[in-house]
């Protein structure tokens, strides 16, 4: 198992590709810590993966809130006593507007999840990271519309540029302390024309599984497609 005694934590982690990654996660050993804002929405979980009732636990985080996701953090090591892997995985898609149009609540509401939920969490791990000198952090973007409707989810692909820049300088300022630092793509999966939702996300994991573990050990600074990098290993 290729993240035997790895610890990890995903937000979003109850459903869509969040659930895809702790079910790969857990199958591959790791310990896994979920986050989402509604407890209802995780409690799921506890049929979804019955299976590994004893290598996971969830709680409530609204990540927006930096005492919410601080005390989450607090818990993740005292239960687990460290964190190995941060997957930024929570995020909202918000209205589809011009941006003069766009309510402000809403617009900034995407912001605060997607960037500075973000933020948040990578806040709250890096002194785990830094004192044990390497960590695994990865982000997730989105190329997958075509400009003409690109341009109209305008608070989501703001957030999203954001996120990439945020991941380059993070990737830069703690090369040093082997933090690794990368982004995937994972939407190209859904262009092919025998697309299948449920196929494709769980392909999707493979690129996941190995940036988390030590097969990619000094990777950082990358935007990776999932779709390109699915297909370099079938060849």
């Amino acid at each position: 198992m290729r993240l035997q005694g790895k610890i990890a934590i995903i937000s979003g982690g109850n459903r869509g590709l969040g659930l895809h990654l702790v079910k790969a996660f857990l199958k591959e050993g790791a310990k896994v810590a979920i986050c989402a804002r509604s407890l209802e929405a995780l409690r799921v979980l506890d049929e979804v993966l019955i299976d590994y009732k004893d290598s996971f636990f969830y709680a409530a985080c609204d990540i927006t809130i930096p005492l919410q996701v601080s005390n989450l953090i607090k818990k993740v090591v005292l239960e687990y006593g460290c964190v190995n892997v941060l997957i930024n995985n929570a995020a909202k898609f918000g209205d589809s507007c011009k941006i003069h149009e766009c309510a402000v609540n809403s617009f900034n509401s995407v912001i605060e999840t997607n960037l500075l939920g973000a933020n948040n969490m990578v806040r709250s791990v890096l002194p785990h990271m830094l004192e044990q000198k390497s960590g695994k952090i990865i982000h997730i973007t989105d190329s997958s519309l075509p400009m003409n409707e690109k341009s109209y989810k305008s608070a989501y692909y703001i957030s999203k540029a954001g996120i990439e820049t945020f991941s380059n300088l993070l990737s830069a300022q703690y090369l040093d302390d082997h933090i690794d630092c990368n982004i995937v793509d994972p939407s190209n999966l859904t262009q092919d024309v025998s697309f299948d939702e449920q196929k494709s996300l769980t392909k999707a994991t493979e690129l996941f599984i190995w940036l988390a573990s030590i097969e990619s050990n000094g990777l950082t600074g990358k935007n990776i497609k999932a779709c390109e990098w699915l297909s370099k290993q079938e060849n």
